[in-house]
């Protein structure tokens, strides 16, 4: 099953999602590429009670979780 997940509703188009501790400008996708970023990232992203997380920080838009209503509990991909 495939969802997209959803933002806070009173989030404006273009606001970043953020995980609480992270800070500094996001990685370009050639670094992405180059350094492969992604696998050991994509090992920490969640769905637990229908909330986005990164290993156990939730991952916000304007301070207000990301969220996917119709499945509880997976992985995010």
């Amino acid at each position: 099953m495939v969802e997209i997940l959803e933002p806070p509703a009173d989030a404006e188009d273009g606001e970043p999602a953020l995980v609480a501790g992270f800070e500094g400008a996001p990685a370009t996708a050639n670094q992405v590429k180059k350094k492969k970023l992604w696998a050991p990232v994509a090992e920490e992203l969640k769905l637990v009670g229908g909330v986005a997380k990164f290993g156990a920080d939730d991952i916000t838009v304007d301070g207000a979780p990301l969220s996917c209503p119709s499945i509880p509990d997976g992985n995010i991909s």
